[in-house]
């Protein structure tokens, strides 16, 4: 089944469907894209995605209307649909569930609850990271105002934060920090807000209160060393 598996991924946003494929680049899997509904159709007519993520809100078809067509079609009917779901007054989470969605997150998208969605339906998506604890501090900014925290959790994809400070929910990020390697070169990169762990009650009472960050335009060499520092300390 492996070899054969496609994940379709739908959303109008270059960012996101970028974001997604990343969260995916270690799955052994084949993945199509889509920017509206009426496009996703075409591209589950041909190719019978094992499952597919769609945003709600895009043109020419929302994802609700195009929820409404997989589900009424008895060929697709069967195929997951996991809505990627941003909360307005127009669509909320009952119209989806109502039209037949297998799941639903939330934007910003947690890489952790975006895996673990899917592997309710495809066992080969790997909820797991090679990700450790740590102790690192960080230098970061966002939306040009800089900040210092406490990355406690990293992988080669990225880094969670603690911080008590209250932290802007999007915009561009720029972080440094040095690991405790035998290299002195600071890792610099850029970042997107992935995860708030924020406000009261906090979403995940069992971290403490920060951001989750994926790495975004980290270079090889940076990679290796993230990569070498969690592999050596697994």
């Amino acid at each position: 089944m492996t070899q054969w598996m496609k994940i379709l991924l739908v959303d109008d946003a270059d960012f996101f469907l970028e974001m997604e494929r990343s969260f995916l680049r270690h799955i052994p899997a084949t993945i199509l894209t889509a920017s509206n509904g009426a496009e996703a159709l075409d591209v589950a007519v041909e190719h019978r995605p094992d499952l597919i993520y769609m945003d709600v809100q895009m043109p020419v078809m929302d994802g609700l209307s195009c929820l409404e067509n997989f589900k009424s079609n008895p060929v697709l009917k069967s195929i997951p649909v996991i809505m990627v779901f941003t909360p307005t007054g127009g669509i909320t989470k009952g119209k989806l569930e109502a039209a037949g969605c297998d799941g639903i997150i939330t934007k910003p998208i947690d890489r952790q609850e975006f895996l673990e969605l899917g592997h309710k339906f495809l066992f080969d998506i790997d909820r797991r990271d090679k990700r450790i604890s740590c102790r690192i501090n960080v230098d970061f900014s966002i939306q040009g105002k800089k900040y210092q925290g406490l990355g406690i959790d990293i992988s080669d994809g990225g880094i969670y934060i603690q911080s008590r400070e209250e932290l802007p929910h999007e915009g561009n990020v720029r972080l440094s920090f040095q690991l405790p390697t035998d290299n002195p070169e600071k890792i610099e990169t850029d970042g997107v807000i992935t995860w708030i762990n924020q406000g009261f009650p906090r979403p995940h009472l069992g971290m403490p209160q920060g951001i989750g960050l994926q790495f975004r335009n980290l270079g090889s060499y940076d990679r290796s060393i993230i990569q070498d520092y969690v592999s050596n300390k697994q």
